[in-house]
């Protein structure tokens, strides 16, 4: 989430921009499908965020054999609030059926 160039500049003043705030790391993967949906889950959740080496995944679309990490941060102010959106995407539920060792 970044600031629309379409927004008034009154809306955007308003915000609470803080250029001193530190970006905290909430997921590191080279699973294009885990960033899609860490994407969808912070936007939900209205939590601004950043994608780090998102160009390597456009590069990645031309060579699948190249697996490059992305990295999502947050401000530190919102790090409790989407590692809690991003909950089931870093903990994915088990089920509670485990394997008898026989």
């Amino acid at each position: 989430m970044g600031y629309d160039a379409c927004v008034p500049l009154d809306e955007m003043a308003e915000s609470s921009f803080d250029p001193e705030l530190e970006l905290t790391v909430v997921l590191d993967t080279d699973d294009p499908v885990a960033i899609a949906l860490a994407k969808g889950s912070l936007e939900e959740a209205d939590i601004p965020f950043v994608v780090l080496d998102q160009i390597s995944t456009l590069i990645e679309s031309v060579d699948p054999f190249l697996h490059k990490r992305a990295q999502i941060q947050v401000g530190s102010d919102r790090e409790a609030e989407a590692r809690e959106a991003l909950a089931p995407l870093l903990e994915p539920e088990t089920s509670g059926d485990t394997p008898d060792a026989a």
